[in-house]
């Protein structure tokens, strides 16, 4: 059985290791997307004026943004505020997912969301290899499956991991967990491969095994009934869509005690994405994230330099 699963984890390690790499890497980009948001975002959060202290009407509301907003734009959203000092947030119909932050008390413009590069590179790679589908929330791409594969191929190596270097007794763990420095640095890399595998591979499996849901319908609906939950609601922006497309000149209010925010028991599509993004346990928890997501990227080049030095071992010089 062992020698088996080394064989599954070592050939499904060579075919999709660089593509791992990526996912992890990028994903440990994606970690801190709200912190990094929040960051580059943190003129635009509060509100000043209050006015009156009461929220104008919805009416009012998309009125003063429709008086205020760029001219040829159209209001699609507004998403009120679950805090008295923070803005109303409106989205349009040719801005995408950019919001324009409001105030919800006197309708005044604050500005528009920045956004950032360096997560939105990272989340077209994680996602879809750069390969966008033109339907990004239902539609597929080459780059999109091959994500969806290799996660599920990740999941395999982990769990074959595993049972390869399963530990059968308390010193056997020990010596799985040290990292040898001082017998060479095929040994190194071996025992650095084994350890920081051990170390993170709870987290990997989390990450892995919740992964797929975003490539394949099939794979997403076994993991709503997993959780519990109906697959039509899996993602709010693809659900928004989708019903902007069958009532287009309808404008939706989104507010804290009607959205998944406000809900105490949260619906299986939130749990499923906190289990991918490690939000379930604040950020400390993100932060074991990332640092499984670094090890999950470093992983796969252990792998290959093993495999090499195995299939490429040095020749003695011949001593005449």
């Amino acid at each position: 059985m062992r020698k088996i699963c080394l064989k599954i984890h070592r050939w499904l390690g060579l075919a999709f290791g660089v593509i791992i790499s990526i996912i992890c890497l990028t994903g440990a980009v994606i970690v801190f997307q709200d912190e990094i948001k929040e960051a580059i975002n943190a003129d635009i959060r509060h509100v000043e004026d209050k006015g009156e202290g009461r929220y104008l009407t919805d009416e009012a509301l998309i009125d003063a943004i429709r008086r205020h907003a760029v001219e040829g734009l159209t209001l699609k959203s507004i998403q009120m505020p679950s805090n008295a000092d923070e803005p109303a947030y409106a989205q349009f119909a040719e801005r995408g997912h950019q919001k324009l932050a409001v105030n919800p008390y006197t309708g005044e413009l604050i500005g528009w969301e920045k956004e950032s590069a360096l997560v939105n590179t990272a989340k077209q790679l994680h996602r879809y290899l750069l390969n966008v589908p033109s339907e990004p929330h239902e539609g597929m791409s080459v780059g999109r499956f091959i994500v969806g594969v290799t996660a599920i191929c990740m999941t395999l190596i982990l769990l074959t991991g595993i049972v390869t270097w399963w530990p059968h007794s308390k010193k056997m763990l020990k010596n799985r967990l040290k990292v040898s420095t001082g017998k060479g640095f095929r040994r190194f890399v071996y025992d650095s491969h084994v350890s920081l595998g051990i170390y993170g591979v709870v987290f990997l499996l989390l990450m892995s095994l919740t992964g797929p849901s975003w490539s394949f319908h099939w794979y997403r609906q076994g993991a709503m009934t997993v959780l519990g939950g109906d697959v039509s609601n899996m993602e709010h922006h693809g659900q928004f869509e989708r019903q902007q497309q069958e009532k287009p000149d309808e404008i939706s209010i989104m507010r804290p005690d009607t959205n998944h925010h406000g809900q105490e028991k949260k619906p299986p599509q939130v749990v499923l994405m906190q289990l991918h993004t490690g939000e379930w346990g604040g950020l400390l928890v993100k932060f074991i994230y990332f640092l499984a997501a670094i090890i999950g990227a470093l992983l796969p080049w252990s792998g290959y330099y093993m495999w090499w030095k195995r299939t490429h071992p040095q020749r003695k010089p011949v001593v005449k």
